[in-house]
């Protein structure tokens, strides 16, 4: 099928929006339309080279030093069709992306560790998880990679089953999207990592999408004092995630979250209240405003900024 993405074609140049190529989802595959995309600043990252693999490495293994690839890893959409042997998904379900797959099955998932995956450990490795063929292509025929295995800035892609987690239908898919990687990262800062307890007294240094969810996840779990340490006056200004936080004016870690589980609970802290996400999102994008969407990230206009695919 013929689709749009936001195509990456040398490392410090724009996002090109344009027509691609998409395969059928082959087996364990899962056929996504995207109904929202989180602007995480890894991708930016990512456009600037800045996680790429030095060049002269690359060239060793006879690999390219830059491939062409999709954007985008912190999504949302609905399932449109399922590859053999996917049994966990049916078309129509509400999902969002993991940006680590997780299998359910190897020695660190089944140990309660799934974020350090045998499958999620080739995050970065060329083609799909499943079998490393591509789905994503130019119009030209090029391969085209795509970020964390998802390609969340196009409108649809092609996935590993356990790149996704299914969601209740009832969830508002444009919050969800931050269910992706803000949240889990940001509140897993505090709750896992931090192990954050009642009585505490913490300080979060940063207050984007994942410092923001930090501070969600101190506050949720009992902190008595949350500060927030933010140079950004706009960022300062944008207290509604954060009730109770005092703002000092001053100068992306790993959460150890289980995407399967903890995608559904932190749901659930949004479905009750507790967990604020609409108000994250600062302001909402079409796929081709995408290079100007983070500009003003780049700018420190956004908690949050999302590609809403609904938007014509």
């Amino acid at each position: 099928m013929r689709t749009r993405a936001a195509v990456l074609h040398e490392y410090g140049a724009p996002w090109s929006v344009e027509d691609i190529d998409l395969d059928p989802s082959r087996a364990g595959e899962v056929l996504l339309q995207l109904v929202a995309a989180g602007l995480c600043h890894s991708d930016e990252h990512i456009r600037q080279g800045l996680m790429a693999a030095p060049k002269d490495v690359l060239g060793t293994l006879g690999l390219p030093s830059m491939s062409p690839t999709i954007g985008g890893h912190e999504g949302s959409g609905v399932v449109i069709e399922v590859g053999d042997g996917v049994s966990q998904f049916t078309p129509g379900d509400h999902v969002v992306t993991s940006f680590v797959a997780v299998c359910g099955k190897c020695r660190w998932c089944t140990s309660g560790m799934e974020y350090i995956c045998d499958v999620g450990a080739g995050t970065l490795a060329p083609g799909m998880p499943t079998d490393r063929t591509f789905r994503h292509h130019t119009t030209d025929g090029q391969n085209l990679g795509h970020v964390s295995k998802i390609g969340a800035f196009a409108e649809h892609t092609v996935v590993s089953a356990d790149s996704i987690v299914k969601v209740d239908p009832h969830l508002p898919l444009i919050p969800a999207a931050l269910l992706a990687c803000a949240i889990p990262n940001g509140y897993g800062s505090a709750v896992h990592r931090a192990n954050v307890r009642e009585g505490d007294t913490v300080v979060v240094v940063g207050t984007g999408g994942i410092g923001t969810a930090a501070l969600q996840g101190a506050r949720i779990n009992g902190a008595l004092c949350i500060v927030a340490v933010e140079p950004v006056e706009f960022k300062r200004a944008a207290r509604a995630c954060s009730p109770g936080c005092r703002h000092d004016r001053s100068g992306r870690s790993t959460s150890t979250c289980n995407p399967r589980s903890d995608i559904a609970m932190l749901a659930g802290l949004y479905q009750s209240g507790k967990l604020r996400l609409d108000e994250m999102v600062t302001k909402r994008y079409r796929l081709d405003e995408i290079n100007d969407a983070y500009a003003d990230l780049k700018n420190g206009e956004l908690i949050r900024g999302v590609i809403d695919f609904g938007i014509s």
